[in-house]
């Protein structure tokens, strides 16, 4: 892994995030207390790393774990088998609704 990888892939987890909780990077920078917005852009474009601290309150924000800020989309997600059957289940919906 090169140098400043984590930063993006943290990035684009918080973006993904950010989205699909409808947010701008506005209203995060508010919810953050900070004054320039222009840092979460930074963050989410991998410019600039996110300290433990504010990655603990994005946590809260969100309402996830740590470690979903640091998954890529092709890196496999261990889960229990009854998350394998529900996931099956929403897939094979997802088919008939199509």
């Amino acid at each position: 892994m090169k140098k400043g990888e984590i930063d993006k892939i943290i990035g684009q987890n918080l973006r993904r995030l950010r989205l699909s909780f409808k947010m701008t990077q506005e209203a995060l920078a508010e919810l953050l207390e900070i004054e320039n917005c222009s840092l979460i852009s930074d963050w989410e474009r991998g410019v600039k790393g996110i300290v433990k601290d504010v990655l603990t309150r994005l946590c809260n924000i969100f309402n996830v774990r740590p470690y979903e800020f640091y998954i890529e989309d092709n890196t496999p997600i261990s889960m229990s088998e009854l998350e394998r059957k529900a996931l099956f289940i929403v897939r094979e919906a997802q088919k008939i609704e199509c």
